[in-house]
């Protein structure tokens, strides 16, 4: 048994009654059964439990301390509230490498220990079951699904019980009560952690389409950036095309006017060569008549 649940509820309504035995004020209970309830309580101030039946059973034990006891409550239920967890992804993931029993198990081993000792402490006396929870239960430390939870059991615990105190004391069904809250928790819990999951499941949903949207936002700006880098090389490579293209005129054109000039100049050459060659034979001609005559 976990010291925590052992420490606060095996006292958990001891000083409730050890209050009234100690009061001025007459109590409800009859002496032999507030004698019992005293004798239970020295019973159970085991070593386990020493550390928080102190204040039980020490100098204040005529004081009630239902905020200890709503602490301790608190730490318990979220042990009850992690395994319930446990057992219901156990039993949605079907791991086969998991009992899936273990969960539920260590749940009842301790709901009908904190039951029993609930009945004992009382003398199964109903009307201070009930009282004495409602205390715990609105301690401000209990909030939230805490504090749904404490009732929760209270109730299960109270309306369970009948009006004969000594059939509460030694035939209450505390597996009965345990089972019952076991099964309202699993609900619980099971709607809210479906709930979880759908809500996790819309937000990964969100996630993924945003991503997908900013992928294809990404895609589609790379897309236009390669056209215009593309349309961009395209234009520089006609505008080079077209310089190369002038270049090359413009020296066909010199290579042109080059080769014009030197053939002009070659004519030019010629022309003046031309007369002097001509007018040699003439003479000799001249000569040849003379001598004839």
């Amino acid at each position: 048994r976990k010291p925590n649940e052992v420490q606060v509820y095996r006292g958990i309504l001891s000083s409730r009654h050890l209050a009234r035995l100690s009061s001025s004020k007459p109590s409800r209970l009859p002496k032999k059964m507030a004698a019992k309830i005293v004798a239970s309580v020295s019973l159970l101030s085991s070593a386990a439990a020493i550390s928080v039946n102190k204040a039980f059973l020490g100098r204040d034990a005529h004081k009630m301390q239902p905020e200890v006891v709503a602490a301790g409550f608190l730490k318990v239920e979220e042990e009850w509230r992690g395994q319930t967890i446990a057992f219901l992804n156990c039993d949605f993931h079907h791991d086969a490498n998991e009992d899936c029993a273990l969960p539920r198990n260590s749940f009842d081993k301790s709901c009908t220990t904190i039951v029993s000792t609930v009945m004992r402490a009382s003398s199964g006396d109903r009307a201070d079951v009930k009282e004495y929870m409602n205390d715990i239960c609105s301690q401000p430390i209990l909030e939230d699904w805490h504090k749904d939870a404490c009732i929760a059991l209270a109730t299960d615990v109270s309306t369970s019980m009948s009006e004969d105190n000594y059939l509460n004391r030694e035939s209450f069904n505390s597996k009965k009560v345990c089972e019952q809250f076991w099964a309202r928790s699993t609900k619980v819990e099971s709607e809210r952690m479906d709930k979880q999951r759908k809500e996790e499941a819309a937000a990964a949903a969100e996630r993924k389409k945003a991503e997908e949207e900013a992928e294809k936002k990404a895609a589609e700006l790379k897309a236009q950036e390669e056209k215009e880098q593309a349309a961009r090389i395209e234009e520089a490579q006609k505008k080079a095309d077209a310089a190369a293209k002038a270049e090359a005129e413009a020296a066909a054109l010199v290579k042109k006017q080059e080769e014009e000039e030197k053939a002009l100049e070659m004519k030019a050459v010629k022309a003046v060569a031309t007369p002097t060659n001509a007018t040699v034979p003439k003479a000799n001609s001249t000569k040849v008549a003379s001598k004839k005559f």
